[in-house]
């Protein structure tokens, strides 16, 4: 039994691991629209 590895947590290695959260997208979203609001004239 000394001989074994420690079981440890298998690392995620397809899109879940760089993918961002949920709070990142809406914040990166409500920074490319505060953005635009200086590009699109109003009206």
């Amino acid at each position: 039994m000394s001989d074994k590895t420690p079981i440890t947590e298998p690392q995620s290695d397809g899109m879940a691991s760089w993918f961002p959260t949920a709070y990142t997208i809406l914040f990166a979203l409500i920074v490319i629209v505060a953005a635009l609001t200086w590009i699109i004239p109003a009206g």
